[in-house]
């Protein structure tokens, strides 16, 4: 399928957020009454779906604003060491300029993408919305496309995690999955995928064939 519009995920997709993630999550998990985690135990997390971490780590969804407020704030003060990932800023400059349309949601803040992205990127991305609740990403998905006046059979939604897949189905579009993000490829498998990609590099077969 040849897509004209190309949504990404930011978190654990185009840029490393999870060393911030495991490096607060004591405090955070601490402050909030969550379970806590040996190093290992943190690594098995993400061979789970996204409710099955929810359960395991005690976090129940009354919950959820107020921890999502306390990431939130952990990465706008670690942003200047979140990178992204080797080969993605190729990637995107390669896509934009075979001529697609990019876009970008996030429950992240847009100072965080801002900050790591870097201004010359963020031009390319015709909307940035950030701030997504948890499970809020298929509502701004579908606000995208309205917005970009697109098709939802031309647009595909890249993530890392099992609610990015489901955000993609609820807003009718078709997801990619990653490999080098926060839930592991097999997990993502079984959300069937359009596509998955192994490296940021392979990004680019999204590219115009014609």
């Amino acid at each position: 399928m040849s897509y004209r519009l190309v949504i990404f995920d930011f978190d654990g997709t185009l840029a490393d957020t999870f060393p911030v993630f495991a490096e607060n999550y004591p405090a955070i998990a601490e402050r909030n009454g969550l379970k806590q985690f040996a190093n290992d135990e943190v690594n098995a997390l993400r061979s789970m779906s996204t409710q099955q971490i929810l359960r395991s780590i005690n976090l129940p969804l009354w919950k959820l604003p107020r921890v999502t407020l306390d990431f939130r704030n952990a990465m706008n003060n670690n942003a200047a060491s979140i990178q992204p990932f080797a080969g993605i800023i190729e990637s995107l400059t390669a896509l934009r300029e075979d001529g697609l349309r990019l876009a970008l949601t996030s429950s992240n803040s847009e100072a965080v993408v801002r900050t790591v992205l870097g201004a010359q990127i963020c031009k390319d991305f015709e909307r940035i919305d950030c701030g997504a609740s948890i499970f809020g990403k298929a509502k701004k998905i579908s606000r995208i496309i309205k917005s970009l006046k697109i098709a939802s059979s031309e647009a595909i939604y890249i993530g890392d995690e099992t609610r990015d897949a489901k955000a993609a189905e609820e807003a009718n579009i078709a997801f990619g999955a990653v490999a080098w993000g926060y839930t592991r490829i097999e997990t993502l498998q079984t959300t069937h995928p359009q596509v998955c990609f192994s490296h940021p590099r392979d990004l680019q077969k999204l590219r115009k064939t014609s």
